[in-house]
């Protein structure tokens, strides 16, 4: 099955929120960004504590995609918890986005 795709916005929050995933359909994400923005974005699992095997991703400006590859953790029912940072000269946004477990 497809990649769920969540939108960053400029002021860091994530659409939708919470995005839901299955592990039993296959189902990554795909983060996106802006086409006009520029900046750094990040997005870092709470404590390291992430669906996927890495716990911290790197989005590509300017309407770059980050996949975050398929889910390896989680029940259904489980919500993971994640910071998207933006940092633009001396701006920083952020917001606490949730991913859940599907089945």
């Amino acid at each position: 099955m497809a990649d769920k795709e969540i939108k960053i916005l400029p002021n860091g929050k994530a659409v939708p929120d919470p995005c839901h995933i299955s592990k039993k359909a296959n189902e990554g994400v795909v983060w996106v960004t802006d086409d006009g923005e520029e900046g750094d974005t990040s997005i870092e699992f709470h404590g390291g504590k992430s669906p996927f095997k890495d716990p911290n991703f790197k989005v590509h400006p300017r309407g770059g995609k980050t996949p975050s590859g398929l889910p390896i953790r989680g029940k259904p029912g489980d919500t993971f918890t994640y910071d998207v940072k933006i940092q633009r000269k001396s701006q920083v946004s952020a917001a606490d986005p949730d991913i859940k477990i599907d089945p």
